[in-house]
């Protein structure tokens, strides 16, 4: 069988012009199969090559307390985040008045055993949620410790599938159901403010 197959395709080439496409025919055939088998080396080459938004931490600096003020919250914190170590570390926060509060800056896992994977899959896709703080969570001990009872959280940009990093706001006291959806469109819009492409 294969052998009549062969035959035949050197019976077709008695010319030079259909050796050169059976041969440029080949070429494009091997080319593509290629480009198939590692299409995913590919992107990720290219979307590491590509630019990556950057947080603008002067812009947040000039938004921290209009935001603070418009969401009545104690303190806002942006964060960097490295999806590929998973982790997050808090790089600038303040509190209200303008006051400069120092969040802790000690790098900690993004997702851990206890993660609600709803939550995760809300901050990659750039949408945000509130949970309460408690001394269970194990990734909000830092901010339990600080007196936080109530954090608002969105991913930065507000891109499907890309993560750079998280603005959160939080209250020592939970504000209302109203006033919390009031803030988290707030921080929504400040999240928007606050990233470079």
């Amino acid at each position: 069988m294969l052998q009549a197959i062969i035959n035949a395709i050197l019976s077709y080439m008695d010319k030079p012009w259909k050796v050169i496409g059976i041969a440029c025919l080949l070429i494009i055939g091997a080319s593509v199969y290629t480009v198939y088998e590692e299409r995913t080396r590919i992107i990720e080459t290219l979307l590491h090559h590509s630019s990556r938004p950057r947080l603008l931490i002067k812009q947040f600096a000039e938004e921290a307390d209009g935001l603070l003020l418009a969401t009545g919250a104690d303190v806002t914190v942006l964060a960097t985040v490295d999806l590929e170590s998973n982790q997050a570390q808090s790089i600038s926060g303040f509190g209200r008045g303008h006051a400069i509060w120092l969040p802790n800056p000690t790098p900690r896992p993004l997702i851990h055993e206890t993660t609600d994977p709803l939550l995760f899959v809300e901050l990659v896709n750039g949408r945000t949620f509130c949970i309460n703080v408690t001394a269970e969570a194990p990734l909000l001990w830092i901010e339990y410790d600080a007196g936080l009872r109530r954090i608002c959280a969105i991913g930065v940009p507000k891109m499907i599938g890309v993560l750079t990093g998280i603005l959160y706001i939080g209250w020592f006291e939970p504000p209302s159901a109203a006033h919390e959806y009031s803030a988290k469109l707030t921080l929504q819009s400040v999240a928007n403010k606050i990233i470079a492409y």
